[in-house]
């Protein structure tokens, strides 16, 4: 079996001032939290980000961002049932929420689901027409499973994108 990890601009490490941005510090439990939750991610320590945005969800069950970035973490830990049940989730609450798909299509892509993958990184370009990683790996997976034309379409749309593709 073929296992990539998708890397994606919005993963939590490169999110600066998320805490800020979404929850201002005027509920400090949730900023608190989730301020830890992402210096525990650049550090590696998974487990302890994983409980820091089980209390975030506790504090706020409506928050796709944190549903999102602890779908990243089980992903990171392999748990890809987790993670894929958390980007559900975060797709639920934010239906346009591009990274959400984005990983979701990288966690499929851990269990060998490259279907499935394909359709989330196929919804990702719909939502966002120049995004090129999405175009990289959906042309990616179709080579693996044999759609040598649309891979190619997909790899040659990559390449007009962004020449780092090509």
């Amino acid at each position: 079996m073929v296992v990539a990890t998708v890397a994606y601009a919005g993963d939590p490490a490169s999110e600066t001032n998320w805490a800020d941005r979404t929850h201002p510090k005027g509920n400090s439990k949730i900023h608190d939290k989730i301020a830890a939750s992402h210096r525990a991610i650049r550090v590696g320590e998974l487990e302890l980000a994983l409980q820091d945005y089980d209390v975030t969800i506790l504090l706020d069950p409506n928050d796709a961002m944190a549903y999102a970035n602890r779908g990243i973490a089980y992903d990171e830990l392999g748990e890809y049932q987790l993670a894929i049940h958390d980007f559900d989730k975060a797709i639920q609450l934010n239906p346009n929420y591009i990274k959400a798909y984005f990983k979701r299509g990288d966690s499929y892509m851990g269990l060998g689901e490259w279907e499935l993958a394909i359709q989330d990184f196929g919804d990702v370009i719909q939502l966002d027409p120049n995004d090129v990683s999405a175009y990289y790996w959906r042309g990616w997976l179709y080579g693996l499973i044999d759609q040598n034309v649309k891979a190619d379409a997909d790899k040659a749309k990559a390449c007009s994108l962004d020449s780092k593709y090509c």
